[in-house]
């Protein structure tokens, strides 16, 4: 990763159309950006095409951005509001599904990708917006002040988001063994 010194050079010269410099921003911040987005949506198929959306979003309006100092929490920004907007419409194509989930009972309860897709399910069941809430503060591990910002809402509402996305997932987390044992620490090495 570039310091914040590096980077702002690099963006003021990628704002005068330096492709070249536009090249070594996307090396420096594709990992960060792909992990964000991995950390809000999960294992899914999609990730690269929204890492590649995310970059575009941000190198099309990269001359609005008037401080070059600020380009990791912009480019942050981007991703998470790119990943709300996937969650969105993924929860609206939800009801064309005619397959049925994959039987819990036949996953192996101990592989840590079974275990994370089962996790990541459970998530698939909140409303996106408290979804984003949740993956920001407790995957992310943003504060409550960069949650409230990266969802682009108050403190306070924020706070509330977080509070009913906590009560739900707790419940969903009831409905499957596997992940119920997980989180009470009943794991089997």
């Amino acid at each position: 990763m570039t310091t914040r010194d590096e980077t702002a050079l690099l963006v003021r010269r990628a704002q005068q159309g330096d492709e070249s410099a536009m090249g070594q921003l996307f090396d420096a911040y594709a990992p960060q950006v792909h992990a964000t987005l991995r950390h809000i949506i999960g294992p899914d198929g999609e990730l690269d095409d929204l890492l590649q959306e995310t970059l575009i979003k941000a190198f099309r309006s990269l001359k609005k951005l008037e401080s070059p100092e600020a380009f990791a929490g912009w480019l942050r920004r981007i991703a998470i509001f790119t990943a709300r907007s996937y969650l969105r419409s993924k929860a609206r194509r939800r009801w064309l599904r005619l397959v049925d989930a994959p039987d819990p009972a036949r996953d192996d309860a101990h592989e840590p990708r079974r275990l994370l897709r089962r996790t990541y399910a459970l998530l698939d069941r909140l409303p996106p917006d408290e979804r984003l809430a949740f993956t920001l503060r407790f995957i992310e591990e943003m504060s409550l002040p960069e949650v409230a910002e990266g969802c682009g809402v108050s403190l306070a509402t924020a706070k509330r988001r977080l509070a009913r996305a906590r009560k739900r997932f707790d419940a969903l987390v009831q409905t499957d063994p596997v992940v119920a044992s997980w989180a009470r620490g009943e794991r089997r090495d």
